[in-house]
């Protein structure tokens, strides 16, 4: 059985969950929404962007792809 962790976690929080065998893994989605580049933004100690939770499911393109990258 594989056991997925989710809902705002930070990579932190999801390393330390992994590295301790509590999860298996984290799903990210809103904070990889607003940061397009997360992996390098996590990577290089980057500040992330904020979510834009106004425009989300409103079915247009803003607060979905326009995020800017780093």
């Amino acid at each position: 059985m594989l056991l997925v962790g989710n809902s705002n976690f930070t990579a932190e929080e999801a390393s330390e969950m992994i590295g301790s065998k509590k999860i298996d893994m984290v799903a990210f989605g809103r904070v990889v929404l607003s940061n397009p580049d997360y992996r390098e933004r996590i990577k290089n100690c980057w500040p992330l962007n904020s979510l834009d939770e106004n425009n989300l499911w409103t079915g247009g393109e803003k607060g979905y792809i326009d995020y800017p990258f780093y």
